[in-house]
């Protein structure tokens, strides 16, 4: 009988005493600290992130070719660089200079940019161009400042 009783003990330190959880509580805890991750990393970028960081030029040449260029070929004389314009090319609040070049002409719309390049944002792009004598391969620079 001896045995038989010491065979119903249960010694605590033979058995692996570990804490379960179910897999869904696990699930939404991560989902809680990705959640919390990515609000984080929001939270930061737009708080560092100033408005000379962004890209400006890109949005502002791509505009200006769809309005200005419907078909691919770009006139250069109904080019406008106003923000008062029906266009809205130029973001409110920014300035713009666009260039156009072809190898017999070149068009110069808006401000001259500042001196300082620094806070100036620039792109280039190639587009037809509309001219006297039909349609010419050229280029159009589009910087953007503040």
């Amino acid at each position: 009988m001896a045995n038989r009783d010491s065979s119903l003990h249960v010694n605590p330190d033979s058995i692996e005493c570990r804490a379960q959880t179910s897999p869904i509580v696990a699930l939404i805890a991560l989902f809680a600290v990705c959640v919390g991750v990515s609000l984080y990393a929001t939270t930061l970028t737009d708080i560092f992130q100033s408005s000379s960081d962004r890209e400006l030029a890109g949005p502002t040449a791509d505009r200006i070719i769809d309005i200005h260029a419907p078909g691919g070929v770009l006139d250069p004389t109904n080019v406008t660089v106003a923000p008062t314009s029906a266009s809205m090319s130029v973001p409110r609040g920014y300035q713009a200079n666009i260039s156009i070049y072809t190898d017999s002409d070149e068009w110069q719309y808006g401000p001259h940019p500042p001196v300082d390049n620094t806070h100036t944002d620039s792109v280039t792009r190639s587009v037809g161009v509309a001219v006297d004598s039909g349609v010419d391969w050229g280029i159009i620079i589009v910087r953007v400042w503040q």
